[in-house]
């Protein structure tokens, strides 16, 4: 680092910038498996937004996946698990099980209320999309 003192750095962003960076962060994240970190970065990069749900969020929710569970359901589990990463309470189980499916769900619902996508967070949603065994349509299609 050569003379420059520590800890005197400093980052000027946009909020899409910020938020284009937490959801590529929760991509790396949930990679290698630290899904609670995933679950975490891209709840903030969602909550940095206005609601405006896409297609693919709306392909997500139709899964079945996530078997028996209602939409108002599934976005209750992932709050739940949101929470509890978030904030401390005496009420809330001292250990958390976050399944793959609902780290890659808080990342495209994070997805869906932010554009443009940069290559990295694209890849992930076509990557999503040929899990759900979904033709990739839309704004991020290759043929659009």
């Amino acid at each position: 680092m050569g003379d420059t003192k520590p800890f005197t750095r400093a980052l000027y962003v946009t909020r899409i910038e910020a938020a284009s960076r937490q959801i590529e962060a929760a991509i790396d994240a949930f990679e290698i498996g630290s899904f609670d970190v995933a679950v975490t970065l891209a709840c903030a990069a969602e909550g940095m937004a206005p609601p405006n749900p896409k297609g693919l969020f709306k392909l997500m929710m139709q899964s079945p996946r996530w078997g028996d569970l209602t939409e108002k359901n599934r976005s209750s589990k992932v709050n739940l698990t949101r929470d509890w990463l978030k904030h401390r309470a005496e009420d809330k189980p001292g250990r958390l099980l976050i399944e793959e499916a609902e780290a890659a769900y808080c990342i495209v619902r994070a997805m869906s209320v932010w554009e443009p996508w940069t290559p990295k967070i694209d890849a992930f949603g076509h990557q999503f999309l040929q899990a759900l065994g979904k033709p990739r349509t839309g704004p991020h299609s290759a043929n659009s």
